[in-house]
């Protein structure tokens, strides 16, 4: 579904430009996510590791190597081919939750079905609803929020539309321990259950072990990483 090929990036120049100048953070990175897989990507702090989710994203085109979704070349492709690709095929979880302050909990939720001219009802988002516990907020604005139920809210967001891949990017570093384990339970058994891939940067260890496999980046390319961590009973 996804490929990543010989992908370098450097920041103030193209990574094969040779700029002395230029800041290298990627090098010969190479990665396959299949759909369903999940993947965490680990490492420590300015090693790369959003840079990538970024390049994987479509937010940013000046890289070298190859990065292909479904045949789609992400660093030769048109503005209007990304923003199509960014609708359809990506959902987006971010750590900051990202809600539109102007839009209710529901305008929220329903905003990719909606800007993709998907029908608003499905058993999908209601699905969703149920057990993500949204019912009671639906007319609420994300300020009445806690930060759980803003989060619980942009996880809905991304899967709504019932995209093959969820970009996530430290999805729980605004909650404390109990709520991103429960955060963590939800996200990826509602990707399990839609087949949707999850790619997921994180620094932690036990959020990393809730999914299927985790990759270091450590010296600019990726590292296969064994856990040890395990994760405690979640009643979500």
């Amino acid at each position: 579904m996804l490929s990543v090929e010989n992908v370098g990036k450097s920041y103030g120049g193209h990574a094969a430009s040779g700029n002395p100048s230029d800041t290298e953070v990627l090098k010969g990175v190479n990665l396959t996510i299949e759909r369903g897989e999940m993947l965490a990507l680990m490492g420590a702090s300015g090693s790369g590791k959003s840079t990538l989710l970024h390049l994987i994203g479509g937010l940013d085109q000046q890289f070298s190597g190859e990065i292909r979704f479904e045949g789609l070349s992400l660093g030769n492709a048109s503005d209007e081919a990304l923003c199509d690709y960014r609708r359809r095929q990506l959902g987006f979880v971010f750590q900051q939750f990202n809600l539109l302050p102007t839009l209710s909990v529901q305008d929220n939720l329903l905003f990719p079905r909606r800007v993709l001219g998907l029908s608003e009802q499905s058993d999908h988002t209601e699905h969703l609803i149920e057990r993500l516990g949204l019912a009671e907020l639906l007319h609420r604005w994300p300020d009445q929020l806690s930060g759980g139920q803003q989060q619980r809210v942009a996880i809905a967001r991304a899967l709504s539309h019932q995209p093959p891949l969820i970009l996530a990017d430290e999805p729980t570093g605004n909650l404390d321990d109990e709520l991103s384990h429960q955060v963590m339970a939800l996200l990826t058994e509602l990707c399990r259950s839609a087949n949707s891939a999850l790619v997921m940067v994180t620094h932690s260890r036990e959020m990393a072990s809730y999914l299927d496999k985790t990759q270091l980046l450590h010296n600019r390319q990726l590292h296969n990483h064994r856990l040890e961590a395990s994760q405690p009973e979640v009643q979500v």
